[in-house]
C-alpha cells in the first residue's frame, strides 16, 4: 500500500515537471508567435464591454459610431444593456422592443459583424425585471 503511494506521488510530480517544462520550452516560431499576439491578440483575446442604451436615446449613426471606436481600441464586442433611467409614462425616442428598437438591434448586429466584433444582450430593460416572486412560472427566463 504504501509503495503505491510512492508511485503515485512520483507519476504526479513527473507529470507536473513535464507540464511546467513543456509549457517553458517554446521553439522559436511559437515564441514569435506568441510575442506578436501579445502586441496584437486575435480576437477571442479581446475584452468585452457593457454598452448601455440608456432610456432610448439611440441612433443608427451613434451605433456605427460606437462599434468603431470599440473596434479601433481593441474592444471584442460588446454586451447590449437597455437601461429606462426614466419613469415608465416617460417619452422615449426608440421604446423599448418596438419596431423601431429591433431595427437598432439588426443594424447594430450587421455593424458590428462588418468590424469583426461579437455582440450579447442583456435580458430585459432595466436593472431588476427579470425574476422575483412577482413573476409567474410560464414567464421565467428561459435558456436560449
Amino acid at each position: 500500500m504504501k509503495n503505491m503511494r510512492i508511485i503515485q506521488l512520483l507519476t504526479i510530480i513527473l507529470a507536473l515537471t513535464t507540464s511546467l517544462f513543456s509549457c517553458t520550452s517554446g521553439t522559436e516560431v511559437e515564441l514569435a508567435t506568441l510575442k506578436s499576439e501579445f502586441k496584437n491578440p486575435p480576437n477571442t483575446s479581446k475584452p468585452f464591454t457593457w454598452w448601455h442604451w440608456m432610456s432610448g436615446f439611440i441612433t443608427k449613426d451613434g451605433i456605427t459610431k460606437d462599434l468603431e471606436w470599440m473596434e479601433q481600441f481593441g474592444v471584442g464586442g460588446a454586451i447590449v444593456f437597455n437601461v429606462g433611467m426614466l419613469p415608465e409614462d416617460s417619452p422615449r425616442p426608440v421604446p423599448f422592443q418596438s419596431e423601431e428598437w429591433w431595427e437598432m438591434v439588426d443594424h447594430a448586429i450587421r455593424e458590428a459583424d462588418r468590424l469583426g466584433l461579437k455582440l450579447g444582450f442583456h435580458n430585459c430593460d432595466g436593472w431588476s425585471h427579470s425574476g422575483g416572486p412577482w413573476m409567474e412560472a410560464h414567464e421565467s427566463m428561459k435558456k436560449m
